[in-house]
């Protein structure tokens, strides 16, 4: 994997607290909920709807302080009411549009009141397996702004590893508190 791949996992690692409780949606195989989510806070629900990447997460990338649940976001309840952080990377493209507003519903509702919301998605036509597809950070913007009242958004371009493809990838903090993303601004982020 080459390093660029991996700014997701740092921007969303930056953004915790030890005492934070954590859902992350799209988990896959656990890689990134183990090695970046479950160091950096006190406990981490991690769902996904592929049986195969649960008993996978379950097998390689298990901790203390890591729940893996065979779920559906947009049809199952979270495993929890509340949670300080949720993560959603590398996954809205994968939703219709439908779904992920049923999801981001479900998101701002389960966010603790001075919760955030954070992730990732690949702008422009990328993925076989896409079914939405997002062109800039504003187009983003708008889909998360009726469920969140502050919002900051950067983007970075960067070279696929072993590819001549260049990704433009897309990160978002979102929350219904203004403070938590005052205290972690980024520098040019487009602040709601």
């Amino acid at each position: 994997m080459h390093p660029y791949q991996l700014v997701r996992a740092f921007y969303t690692a930056e953004a915790l607290q030890p005492d934070d409780v954590v859902l992350d949606i799209g988990c896959g195989d656990g890689c990134f909920t183990k090695h970046f989510l479950s160091a950096q806070c006190t406990e981490v629900d991690a769902i996904d709807i592929d049986p195969t990447a649960i008993r996978e997460a379950r097998r390689s990338n298990t901790k203390p302080n890591i729940a893996y649940y065979l779920r559906d976001a947009v049809k199952e309840p979270f495993p929890r009411k509340t949670y300080d952080v949720i993560v959603w990377n590398g996954a809205i493209g994968h939703f219709t549009s439908a779904d992920a507003r049923i999801v981001l519903e479900k998101i701002a509702s389960a966010l603790s009141p001075n919760g955030i919301f954070v992730g990732s998605e690949s702008l422009g036509r990328e993925g076989r397996d896409h079914l939405q597809f997002f062109e800039t950070t504003n187009e983003l913007a708008e889909l998360f702004r009726p469920h969140f009242a502050a919002l900051s958004t950067k983007s970075l371009r960067y070279p696929v590893y072993n590819t001549t493809f260049v990704r433009n990838e897309a990160y978002w903090r979102c929350s219904n508190s203004g403070e938590r993303l005052t205290k972690l601004n980024w520098a040019n982020g487009t602040p709601r």
